[in-house]
């Protein structure tokens, strides 16, 4: 009897533990963007475009040289407004740069976090962009983030960050055409945009009703998706 009491107990628990777990990450869905190939790029959909550019840390003045390596990692979630759909990017390139294949739809970058080996630390940075209708492929211009970080033997926060975003459009179109040098494509400039108007969020508190005044007074129409 005594041992029916605990494993209730017990499944009292972990459900609980589960229901916790759900509501911190609420209830959209994930999907997982991953790099560009020349073989993928055989399967660009029309509803699909590409997205380039460049994300440039400067660490406490220093500008980080690597970008992905066994004790550190750049984590980015971003969130399409037409249907609140979150796309997990788990990679950029050792460099700084990278290439995307995204569905269609306007965007909100609402997590830059930045893993090392004391931890973690996030960064909610304001931004949006558009992936339009007409080209193949979208420039989304440098993301420059300065942080003031401080660390311990074992912890790491993030004081302060700065955002700044650039058009390096000469500089960073070798990314597209270095890695698919058979892309004929279309290409436009579709620079992020980092406005204090955007409210800061996380994942499960996006939702277009609440959005759609703040893109629009940012020059942004939302698109019917496929």
């Amino acid at each position: 009897m005594a041992g029916g009491k605990y494993m209730s107990r017990m499944s009292i628990s972990i459900f609980v533990t589960l229901l916790l777990f759900l509501l911190s990450y609420g209830c959209y869905k994930t999907v997982s963007v991953k790099e560009v190939t020349p073989e993928s790029i055989e399967s660009l959909a029309p509803n699909e475009a590409l997205i380039f550019g460049r994300m440039r840390m400067i660490d406490n003045g220093k500008e980080k040289g690597n970008y992905i390596s066994a004790t550190e990692q750049l984590d980015i979630m971003l969130i399409r407004i037409e249907d609140e759909q979150a796309l997990a990017v788990k990679r950029v390139r050792p460099d700084g740069t990278f290439l995307w294949k995204v569905p269609r739809g306007t965007y909100l970058l609402t997590r830059l976090r930045w893993w090392e080996f004391r931890g973690w630390f996030p960064m909610r940075p304001q931004i949006a962009f558009q992936v339009g209708t007409d080209a193949e492929a979208y420039y989304l211009g440098t993301l420059r983030i300065d942080a003031e970080i401080e660390r311990s033997a074992l912890s790491v926060k993030i004081k302060r960050f700065t955002i700044a975003v650039a058009d390096e459009y000469g500089q960073d179109v070798q990314v597209l055409t270095r890695q698919i040098p058979s892309f004929q494509g279309g290409i436009e400039k579709a620079l992020m945009i980092h406005d204090a108007r955007i409210p800061v969020v996380t994942e499960s508190e996006v939702k277009q009703s609440t959005f759609t005044n703040v893109l629009r007074s940012l020059g942004f129409g939302l698109m019917t998706v496929y």
